[in-house]
């Protein structure tokens, strides 16, 4: 999806590793991805240009609700009444007679990259107790 581009300047920045934000100008390229980090962006003909004044520049803060022991199972696990009560009474007789804990550790693997991948920084998740190991 193309947008315009977008220069950030005078934001402060912590990259990874580091104990203190730094200055620094971001260039958003036309993708919406961070094309360029530096102390000092050249103008960018086209693109909307925005004075920060010294504000944190973040990565979006999400708080991902996750069941990773269930992700990636939709298509495994049907539930024709497409209610609550079914999505968990389908993935309970699922879980009892078809899941071994190494299937459940390799999907939801998958599952974090894609979510950090996309930029999530937080996963908050639990196991349900009906698995056999």
């Amino acid at each position: 999806m193309a947008t315009q581009p977008c220069v950030l300047r005078g934001g402060r920045v912590l990259r990874a590793g580091a104990t203190r934000p730094e200055r620094l100008d971001l260039v958003i390229g036309p993708d919406g991805r961070i094309a360029t980090l530096t102390p000092s962006a050249p103008a960018v003909p086209g693109a909307q240009d925005i004075n920060l004044a010294g504000r944190l520049i973040t990565p979006g803060l999400v708080d991902a609700h996750q069941h990773l022991d269930k992700s990636r199972t939709r298509r495994e696990v049907p539930n024709p009444a497409g209610t609550l009560g079914g999505a968990i009474a389908a993935f309970r007789a699922y879980a009892g007679h078809r899941m071994a804990h190494a299937e459940i550790i390799a999907r939801a693997e998958r599952t974090m990259e894609a979510c950090l991948a996309r930029g999530t920084v937080m996963i908050r998740s639990h196991a349900n107790r009906h698995y056999r190991v």
